[in-house]
């Protein structure tokens, strides 16, 4: 029981702390990405564009006028990642999943998708 312990801990330390180490998840991806580009890489968009792509992937509509003034206005470094929270925990980011999930279980059980795939 004791050896077992030992060497559960031995692993999570072995595991862990190299990941710990590592950079973080979003320059790991970033790096994968460029790396797989094949070409040069597009300019990092402005806070307007992230404003716009954002609200559309998430929610399926552009953010009211009033959003936007205040995001653009808004001087905090993290207010990318605070967005991306506050629309991902909102309610219409659920009602989109679910729907967009609707249409995908509607397409793949249709039996126009089971003869074509």
């Amino acid at each position: 029981m004791l050896i077992d312990r030992f060497l559960f801990l031995a692993f999570v330390v072995l595991v862990t702390v190299p990941i710990c180490a590592a950079a973080p998840l979003h320059e790991r991806i970033d790096q994968w990405i460029e790396a797989r580009a094949g070409g040069e890489m597009a300019a990092p968009e402005d806070d307007a564009e992230f404003l716009r792509r954002v609200y559309l992937d998430l929610n399926g509509i552009v953010p009211t006028a009033d959003e936007a003034r205040a995001f653009l206005a808004d001087k905090d470094s993290q207010k990318r990642a605070e967005l991306l929270v506050r629309l991902l925990a909102g309610p219409e980011y659920a009602r989109r999943s679910e729907a967009l999930g609707e249409f995908a279980w509607a397409l793949l059980s249709s039996a126009e998708f089971r003869l074509n795939h």
